[in-house]
């Protein structure tokens, strides 16, 4: 019965780790997302105001 009750804790224990792994990816792959947004929205503004660099400069 003794090996049982660990077997339990371990799992419990593992559960836990589990959790907060799968906690941690999500806020990373949100993090992800939004460091990405930011990305091409900031090539986006580079390409815009180039593009007027462009035409300003014809």
């Amino acid at each position: 019965m003794e090996w049982m009750t660990e077997e339990v804790r371990i799992s419990s224990s593992r559960r836990k780790d589990l959790q907060r792994n799968v906690r941690c990816g999500f806020a990373y792959h949100k993090g992800y997302k939004e460091i990405r947004f930011r990305f091409l929205l900031a090539i986006k503004t580079f390409h815009s105001v180039h593009n007027a660099m462009l035409i300003i400069t014809k």
